[in-house]
């Protein structure tokens, strides 16, 4: 019965690391939807003035399972243009790849 128990136990741990690994856990809100991303070491267009700078986080490993870099990447870029819209800019660059789940991020408003 014991051994019955493990498999059943090691089989839910699997249907839960899976489900995991394909949640997105962050979405565009209603201030980060009209922020663009530039490329980094892109330039930015001129006239645009800096509203400073942004840095996010999302978790990159849940227990022993470390996370998708590509998911992480695309939930930072998201907190980015949520939180850069709230700041009133309309347009965000990295400063760097991210790092350990976390990643600053420069802010501009460009007319």
């Amino acid at each position: 019965m014991q051994h019955h128990w493990q498999k059943i136990g090691g089989i839910a741990c699997a249907v839960m690391l899976s489900t995991l690994s394909s949640c997105t856990w962050v979405e565009v809100d209603e201030h980060g939807i009209n922020v663009q991303a530039l490329a980094r070491g892109e330039p930015p267009p001129d006239r645009c003035q800096s509203k400073g700078q942004v840095e996010v986080s999302v978790l990159h490993e849940i227990s022993f399972y470390e996370r998708d870099d590509e998911k992480i990447s695309k939930e930072l870029l998201t907190l980015a243009r949520n939180e850069a819209g709230l700041m009133g800019a309309n347009v965000i660059q990295a400063q760097q790849a991210p790092k350990e789940g976390r990643q600053r991020f420069d802010a501009y408003h460009c007319p």
